[in-house]
């Protein structure tokens, strides 16, 4: 699977330093496969503000899975509702998750590289 470590701060997240601290999140020993890691604010029982830091790739401006994680966190500690708007850098994701079953997802996509890769 996709492993995430999820940290709900009630400090502004917009002041915590993970371009730091992510990566040794990432590395640690608990992890010896590596993880993603994501902080959030709680604002209300309806919307969550998140930064998400990637394994392999550091700070991104979205994830669908990083969301999702923040989701189930957030929801297992009874602090959000089954419907929930997280707002991320690149934009604000809904989710929806009632404890049991899949997790469903809405949110905008855009295209932010194009490359091509030369043998």
């Amino acid at each position: 699977g996709n492993p995430h470590a999820v940290v709900l701060l009630d400090d502004d997240i917009d002041n915590f330093p993970l371009a730091e601290i992510g990566p040794l999140v990432e590395n640690h020993r608990f992890f010896p496969k590596r993880i993603n890691f994501e902080i959030a604010n709680v604002i209300d029982r309806g919307h969550i503000k998140a930064r998400i830091f990637e394994r392999g790739a550091g700070e991104t401006l979205s994830s669908g899975t990083g969301s999702s994680a923040i989701c189930v966190a957030a929801k297992i500690r009874g602090l959000i509702d089954d419907d929930v708007e997280i707002l991320v850098p690149g934009g604000t994701l809904k989710l929806s998750w009632s404890c049991d079953g899949d997790i469903f997802l809405e949110g905008p996509v855009t295209e932010v590289f194009s490359g091509m890769w030369l043998d």
